[in-house]
């Protein structure tokens, strides 16, 4: 008899890196995980990509966790909209 080792109750997908997501019925899955998740990133004018935390490649972005993204229509083949904490696109 094969164990039930949990069940799924909510699926996010979370285009841009380091932003708050957008919950989804369904997903593709590839190698890489669920297609269209942190596809996109923010970048400074030096080329650091934001985060929430600190390196060599990533830099620490005040606000841009506060910031929520989606693929608008739920398409992950559409460019992503980031969104103000109201939900506003920015």
């Amino acid at each position: 008899m094969d164990a039930v080792l949990g069940t799924v109750e909510r699926i996010w997908r979370y285009p841009v890196k380091s932003t708050g997501g957008e919950a989804v019925e369904e997903s593709a899955v590839d190698p890489r995980g669920l297609v269209g998740d942190r596809l996109y990133a923010v970048r400074d004018a030096e080329g650091k990509f934001g985060s929430g935390k600190s390196t060599r490649r990533f830099r620490r972005m005040p606000g841009l966790l506060q910031l929520r993204s989606r693929y608008p229509g739920g398409s992950d083949t559409a460019l992503p909209e980031l969104l103000d904490p109201d939900g506003a696109g920015t």
